[in-house]
């Protein structure tokens, strides 16, 4: 599982917009922070605010506690999938066959 949240987090010192991909170490890092699974209860926005924390936490991007994460993150969303590029359609060989042998 690859979640990628786009956290904007408001500091004393100016807004900050972070993108960060959340993985396996983040997914347990929460759950045994929080005590509660996050794959199997529905996923709230606390939740997000929750799994973002433990990521930047991990990422050694935020320093602070919970409490002081969740009263300056102002906005947590999952970030779009990057699109992959699109598959260039093989070529029909002359006279209309194939190009694979």
């Amino acid at each position: 599982m690859r979640v990628k949240l786009k956290i904007t987090l408001e500091t004393p010192d100016g807004d900050k917009t972070d993108v960060i991909a959340a993985d396996g170490r983040d997914i347990r890092n929460y759950e045994a922070e929080f005590k509660k699974s996050f794959l199997t209860t529905e996923t709230s926005y606390v939740q997000y605010t929750q799994l973002a924390y433990v990521t930047m936490k991990r990422a050694g991007r935020f320093k602070g506690s919970y409490d002081v994460f969740d009263s300056q993150c102002v906005e947590v969303e999952e970030a779009p999938e990057e699109s992959e590029p699109e598959a260039r359609p093989t070529r029909k060989a002359p006279g209309g066959g194939s190009s694979r042998s």
